[in-house]
């Protein structure tokens, strides 16, 4: 879809640009990552260096390639030699070991980074616990990411997107009973004066008109 993954302005006003792969297609994906370069360069006229981060069994990716008389070259890092068995003593690394290598599963260390991140007081505790969260939705599924949602629930961040879970329910409870009030007034007020009542846009109220027709 030609999304860049992470960019970050640094201090030094240029971009470091973050690209995290589980597949290697080789040039095809180097070609991708220039094109961002070349975007983000061209609109914010800022030096762009990318950093691409490849998990699974991806040893040995090429990081660069020739292109007429130019040469592309990415920063490639393989977290497979990395052995993530080993690391759960540094907070950096320990946030990054659901993509190296070991004998663990994904799940495992997930879950194992994140029972240690409880005893852990830094201030990127918060970022920890987000990246963690972010690398069971992407790797995870059934049993083995409700696990990890219920490991992160007494969390920073498990309470958060508790809170925010609770706020969106609220949210959408307010909003169907809104269409209800609007659904009994579209026979006696107009479209306008229904929105201006229930909060909904004029396009919500037409579209509830429509409906009941």
């Amino acid at each position: 879809n030609m999304y860049m993954d992470y960019t970050f302005l640094m201090e030094d006003d240029s971009y470091i640009h973050f690209e995290f792969q589980t597949t290697d297609k080789g040039i095809d994906d180097l070609m991708r990552f220039r094109t961002y370069e070349a975007l983000l360069n061209h609109q914010t006229k800022k030096e762009v260096i990318t950093y691409v981060v490849y998990s699974g069994d991806i040893k040995n990716p090429i990081s660069e390639y020739n292109c007429g008389i130019n040469t592309y070259k990415v920063n490639a890092i393989s977290m497979v030699n990395e052995d993530g068995d080993k690391v759960f003593d540094d907070i950096i690394k320990l946030t990054f070991t659901p993509v190296m290598g070991g004998k663990m599963d994904k799940s495992e260390k997930i879950l194992k980074a994140i029972k240690l991140s409880k005893e852990i007081t830094s201030p990127y505790k918060r970022d920890m616990e987000s990246i963690l969260y972010a690398f069971a939705n992407k790797f995870l599924s059934g049993k083995d990411l409700e696990r990890v949602k219920e490991e992160l629930r007494v969390t920073e961040i498990g309470k958060s997107l508790i809170e925010e879970g609770k706020e969106e329910g609220i949210k959408a409870g307010e909003k169907k009973k809104a269409i209800e009030i609007a659904k009994g007034l579209l026979d006696i007020l107009s479209i306008e004066i229904i929105a201006q009542k229930t909060g909904l846009t004029v396009d919500e109220v037409k579209a509830l008109k429509d409906e009941v027709k």
